[in-house]
């Protein structure tokens, strides 16, 4: 495996048994293997595959609680055991040192914190479930580290810390609790998500004085941290004033050119959400909304007729959207990876290429 190319990063994967830290009982993820929980003691080659397979993770948690046995047919993802791929990316844009003070947010099983600890003895590890964290706790002994039960989005461990890491995505902000716990010198690891695409990617941050600073580094789909989770919209209480017109552009152009695009997109219309589905009359319409009770709907394949758009509320958020597509048609199409963000307290700043070169402020 290529990431095993640092040093340390292989030795802490050799010396590290991955199955200490997966419970017998197992849900993969995926469209082929959704709802197929797998038991150790009933299917033990089935699940070392699952457990070693270096490109998917394992589904641990359902709903906050419950495991994939209380729930052998649904539930929501609610915790895993990453796939070794993207563990070893992120602990290679890490550039963790021997010494270093890590903060880590999202212990889940252990297996992570594990890693980081055969590089520092200088691991905090925050995990929000008290059940994960009792599990956590017994996987890492007597692992040498500081494990804290609490919310890391809200309140961290004090620092100063020279490298911070996620293993779950924060939702368009990061918390500030981060910013203001980060070294001068330090780097941040997170992945970061939008509303308006499922997935995201790797944000790696540096940080100042006052402030982080850094660019996506490639995608990483992640679970949501817990406090980052959207309320949901009700989308079928509204007003009665509504306005239509026609799609200038075929909606196609927009959102329908792979999930790199719509990523990039996203990056320029925080806080809009999307949703892209048939109606009973075989419509497909894609359905914008904001947390501020704007909503847009999509006539998707009409988009040429007059009343293809309908939007209710202050804001036409596919006019937001369109705007965002023509502002990146016209910066050449750049790739996601091309774009960074600053933190400075509660504000976000949105560049291209350069610091200098923004594209919003959020």
């Amino acid at each position: 495996m290529g990431l095993l190319r640092e040093r340390w990063i292989a030795d802490a994967f050799d010396r590290t048994d991955r199955t200490r830290f997966v419970p017998d009982r197992i849900r993969l993820p995926g469209d082929s293997d959704s709802g197929r929980t797998i038991d150790r003691t009933e299917e033990p080659e089935a699940w070392a595959a699952a457990v070693w397979d270096p490109h998917t993770s394992v589904v641990t948690q359902l709903d906050d609680g419950a495991t994939p046995l209380d729930h052998p047919g649904g539930g929501d993802f609610t915790s895993s055991v990453s796939a070794l791929d993207i563990v070893l990316e992120k602990l290679h844009h890490l550039d963790l040192r021997g010494g270093h003070r890590v903060l880590e947010i999202g212990t889940g099983s252990g297996y992570h914190t594990a890693l980081l600890a055969h590089r520092t003895s200088q691991v905090t590890t925050v995990e929000v479930d008290p059940r994960l964290y009792e599990q956590a706790r017994k996987n890492l002994s007597p692992t040498p580290v500081h494990l804290v039960l609490g919310d890391a989005t809200t309140t961290v461990p004090e620092g100063p810390y020279d490298r911070i890491i996620s293993t779950a995505a924060v939702h368009t902000h990061l918390p500030d609790a981060w910013r203001a716990q980060a070294s001068h010198g330090a780097v941040v690891v997170a992945p970061y998500t939008t509303a308006l695409v499922h997935g995201g990617a790797l944000l790696v941050l540096d940080g100042y004085a006052n402030c982080l600073h850094g660019r996506f580094a490639g995608s990483a789909s992640y679970m949501l941290l817990r406090a980052h989770r959207p309320a949901p919209v009700d989308v079928s209480r509204l007003p009665d004033a509504y306005e239509t017109h026609r799609s200038p552009i075929d909606p196609e152009q927009v959102i329908g050119r792979g999930w790199g695009q719509t990523f990039a997109l996203s990056l320029a219309l925080p806080g809009i959400g999307m949703d892209v589905r048939t109606d009973d009359d075989g419509r497909r319409l894609a359905q914008l909304w904001d947390r501020h009770g704007s909503v847009t709907v999509l006539n998707i394949a009409d988009w040429r007729d007059e009343g293809a758009v309908t939007w209710w509320g202050p804001r036409n958020l596919w006019a937001e959207a369109i705007e965002a597509y023509a502002r990146w048609r016209a910066d050449g199409q750049p790739h996601f990876t091309r774009y960074g963000i600053t933190v400075v307290r509660d504000r976000h700043v949105l560049w291209l290429d350069v610091p200098g070169k923004r594209v919003l402020t959020f």
